[in-house]
């Protein structure tokens, strides 16, 4: 299908006015519902008989459902790459500079003596839990809605187990109208990355703070933290 990709493309010009003239007139109530078997009757006289027909047996809510999760599903195992990455890194770096002192903060205060590897790894700490939460997610997003039709399945028969297969799902939606119009798994999603851009801000916090006060050299600090200070290492910004 892909080596047609061109031949479709210059077809395009020979249908489109037509079939965006046709789709301004339709009521604006039905243009939604018609317009792919609109788009689908213009451009079929200027496609090749390579490229069938639509195949029945499915519907654009259950398709939509579909694509969405495979974008996600992509996108995660992506992070989860990167984020494994960026853990590498982070311990490669804690593991060098095993000996570095500096000063560990608390109300924006220096407060007692750490090891420079001590405070990298506390930020890595955060960035495992949000690999582990990432990880969890994933089986939500991993459920295969294709099949549930528009929002009550279908009579074709299609088997579901094997598009799950397929596709490389874990699991089948339990219930084809919950199934078109779940979307918690992308809430679920844009909360773990907010939840992580708020750890590798505070990353970036605490760079801009050690780099504006110079305070990744051994310091001279009191060898135990004074009565007034609460017994909290790192920044507590």
């Amino acid at each position: 299908m892909c080596e047609n990709f061109p031949f479709f493309l210059s077809s395009l010009p020979s249908f489109l006015p037509s079939f965006l003239l046709n789709v301004w007139l339709v009521p604006l109530s039905l243009s939604i519902p018609l317009l792919h078997f609109i788009f689908w009757d213009y451009s079929s006289p200027s496609l090749p008989p390579f490229l069938p027909p639509p195949p029945p047996g499915r519907s654009r809510n259950d398709q939509v459902a579909t694509d969405v999760r495979l974008y996600l599903r992509e996108e995660t195992l992506r992070l989860r790459s990167l984020l494994s990455e960026l853990l590498l890194t982070m311990t490669s770096l804690a593991s060098e500079h095993i000996d570095l002192l500096m000063a560990g903060f608390t109300h924006l205060q220096p407060a007692q003596p750490i090891r420079f590897s001590h405070w990298v790894m506390s930020h890595a700490a955060a960035l495992v839990r949000d690999s582990q939460r990432l990880v969890d997610q994933q089986k939500r997003i991993n459920v295969l809605p294709l099949g549930s039709g528009a929002l009550a399945g279908h009579a074709f028969g299609v088997d579901r187990e094997m598009l799950g297969e397929e596709l490389g799902f874990e699991s089948l939606s339990l219930n084809s109208l919950d199934a078109v119009c779940d979307r918690d798994f992308i809430a679920e999603f844009l909360w773990w990355a907010s939840l992580v851009m708020v750890h590798l801000s505070q990353l970036a916090e605490d760079l801009i703070i050690y780099n504006y006060t110079k305070q990744v050299s051994p310091p001279s600090l009191p060898p135990s933290l004074p009565p007034s200070l609460p017994s909290s290492f790192g920044c507590c910004v």
